[in-house]
């Protein structure tokens, strides 16, 4: 909104205009459908594990912020911008003055010896100076790492995300362009990242709970008929109606609450941001809290009718009676 509300021009415009074409980036693309035009590689979102092809929806909203689609040589183009002090070859995209600026580190990150810049990560990799960048969609990520002094850069770009896997720390995306770059400035090659087993350890746990749901939805069915069949069965007396009534109607809508709102808000990302990003534990994890709650009220209608109900030999024999 700064870059449109200043050029008086949309934001994909000023990309092509001020950078693209400077820079002579002409497999660079603000728009998805014409990069696919010209064979943008299919995104991929990780289920369990395992890669699948995924056709998400382009947010032109968020475009500022991700969704440039680009080549490897055309990122070669843009690091050399930003290590040629702000040209490329005889073009000036910004002054050298500018360039530095962006460089520079301006106020701590939080994570110890990381500092931020515009846009960058500023920090050392085994006392050299390195200014970075990460950034992931739904189905795609991207590393960029610099390395102002020795006057080269990586760019690694990958067609897929694994949110999960990189959310426990596994690292095993995000850790390549540092994993190159140490070896470019002389470390040891890193030793392969394996999943995981944080995670692992989350998905026993879903599926440990809808096994769990699916048993207690049984249950809760032969109880209900046992009641109906015979009245001697049925709670009474307010606790104890509670207890077998009202708490199994607590307990699951408490885990639809905490699956519906409460997951949002721990990561700080509307619900169906959480299905595209986390779709193998975002999918589960909805459908349980909705059919809890769904199950949670059916039972309760059903439990409160066959409690007010007599059972039907009851009232035969009743009938009977007059």
């Amino acid at each position: 909104m700064i870059v449109q509300a200043v050029s008086g021009q949309s934001y994909e415009t000023y990309i092509q205009q001020r950078i693209f074409d400077p820079l002579q980036m002409r497999n660079s693309y603000t728009s998805r459908a014409e990069a696919e035009q010209h064979g943008l590689a299919a995104e991929h979102r990780y289920w369990y594990g395992f890669p699948v092809p995924s056709e998400l929806p382009f947010d032109r909203g968020g475009l500022g912020g991700g969704g440039l689609s680009s080549s490897a040589l055309d990122m070669a183009r843009y690091l050399g911008f930003y290590l040629n002090d702000g040209r490329s070859s005889a073009t000036a995209v910004v002054s050298p003055a500018g360039a530095a600026e962006l460089q520079r580190p301006g106020v701590p990150t939080g994570v110890d010896g990381v500092s931020y810049a515009m846009g960058w990560d500023v920090s050392q990799l085994d006392g050299v100076l390195t200014v970075s960048h990460d950034g992931s969609g739904f189905g795609s990520h991207a590393n960029v790492v610099l390395v102002p002094d020795r006057g080269w850069g990586v760019v690694v770009m990958e067609n897929g995300e694994n949110s999960p896997d990189e959310f426990f720390g596994s690292r095993r995306m995000t850790g390549i362009a540092s994993g190159v770059t140490g070896m470019l400035i002389g470390q040891q090659p890193p030793a392969p990242t394996s999943p995981s087993l944080s995670l692992w350890v989350v998905y026993g746990v879903v599926v440990g709970i809808i096994v769990l749901q699916v048993g207690g939805m049984t249950r809760s069915v032969r109880t209900i008929r046992r009641w109906r069949a015979d009245p001697l069965r049925r709670p009474t007396g307010a606790l104890r109606i509670g207890l077998r009534v009202g708490l199994p109607l607590l307990v699951s809508w408490s885990w639809a609450l905490i699956v519906l709102v409460g997951l949002p808000r721990m990561i700080r990302a509307p619900l169906p941001a959480v299905l595209m990003g986390l779709p193998d534990l975002g999918y589960p994890l909805v459908a349980s809290a909705v059919l809890a709650f769904g199950w949670g009220l059916a039972r309760l209608i059903w439990a409160i009718r066959t409690l007010r109900t007599p059972a039907a030999g009851v009232r035969g024999a009743s009938n009977g009676a007059t």
